[in-house]
């Protein structure tokens, strides 16, 4: 291993060997000696120079196998240093230094925007429960004055509570490993509750609903599948068709448990379905006048089903409607569950 870069860094020291060697012979011929002894001591020097970078090479080689190691594995560049012994030659040595200056000047870079990172959040999430108060008072001053401006002015304050919490879920979303708390939950509850939440429009619009009868055992966090689903339910009533329906079904698998909420809006069109989970894609339909769209929404749903493990898919015809599908995989806490139940 690396026998083919030795010999070629080396490739000088052997030309300097056979050109000694050439005029040693050469000097010792002319002086009437045999080509014994000539190549006696020919041997002799060839073995002087060998030996030192046969040396060499046997020195260096558990540092290259080592860091050649590190290729084939899931570690950035940067870490290379901490998972390297420092080598004694100089060669080595160089290289280890600039690693190492490399990875620290970056755990740096990376605690400086680890902390105006959380300073964001910190100032997001105070600033959407400050927004919060005003808004409730706008809503209850709705309830207290009724009449047509209190009515036009409920589905605009509907739109700001998503978007303020769309933006607090937002701030959230990158943390989410450190936010969460998985155990078990009724999808049937996780419904219901998404269904309370968006009551007013769905029963301004006329929406048809559809629920599951099964409710089977899922794992996962119920704060961030409500949002999930809150997401999911907010496109649906974005982009509905004159005479809404919003079925939710539930398919359990050996592997997995797959909720599927589907509509009959217009359809998203075949070119823009690749793109739905793209940050900002709004798409044919979003970037109609009466429907602007920040296209965040599937964005997140997709970004939090990563990070809580769920699979999520979207499927569509226009003029037929959109369905998504959350797929919950099982595991041993199923088993183990199932087993306490028979």
């Amino acid at each position: 291993m690396f026998w083919k870069e030795f010999l070629g860094e080396k490739c000088a020291h052997f030309c300097g060997l056979l050109l000694g060697i050439l005029f040693l012979s050469t000097t010792l011929a002319a002086m009437g000696l045999s080509w014994k002894p000539i190549a006696f001591l020919s041997a002799v020097w060839a073995l002087c120079v060998l030996a030192p970078l046969a040396w060499e090479y046997a020195h260096k080689l558990p540092f290259c196998r080592q860091a050649a190691g590190l290729e084939g594995q899931d570690v950035p560049c940067a870490r290379y240093a901490s998972m390297l012994r420092r080598p004694d030659f100089w060669e080595g040595a160089v290289i280890w230094d600039l690693l190492d200056r490399s990875e620290r000047e970056l755990n740096e870079k990376l605690a400086a925007v680890s902390q105006e990172n959380r300073e964001y959040r910190e100032y997001v999430e105070t600033w959407v429960h400050e927004i919060k108060t005003p808004i409730s008072t706008l809503r209850l001053a709705g309830e207290n004055h009724p009449g047509p401006l209190a009515d036009r002015l409920k589905e605009p304050l509907s739109a700001i509570e998503r978007h303020v919490e769309e933006a607090l879920f937002y701030a959230r979303s990158g943390s989410v490993h450190q936010d969460y708390l998985i155990r078990p939950m009724s999808l049937q509850d996780a419904i219901n509750e998404v269904m309370l939440r968006y009551a007013e429009p769905i029963l301004n619009y006329g929406f048809v609903l559809t629920r599951p009868q099964e409710d089977p055992l899922v794992y996962s966090d119920e704060k961030w599948v409500h949002f999930i689903l809150g997401q999911i339910v907010a496109n649906a009533l974005q982009y509905r068709s004159p005479s809404p329906r919003l079925a939710f079904s539930i398919l359990e698998q050996e592997q997995s448990v797959i909720l599927r909420v589907a509509d009959n809006g217009p359809g998203i069109p075949e070119k823009d379905l690749p793109r739905v989970f793209e940050k900002g894609f709004t798409g044919e339909n979003g970037r109609r006048k009466n429907r602007r769209s920040t296209g965040l929404g599937l964005y997140l749903v997709q970004k939090l089903c990563d990070r809580l493990g769920l699979g999520v898919s979207v499927t569509s015809r226009v003029g037929e409607g959109t369905a998504v599908e959350l797929v919950f995989p099982r595991s041993k806490f199923h088993l183990a569950s199932a087993g306490r139940e028979t």
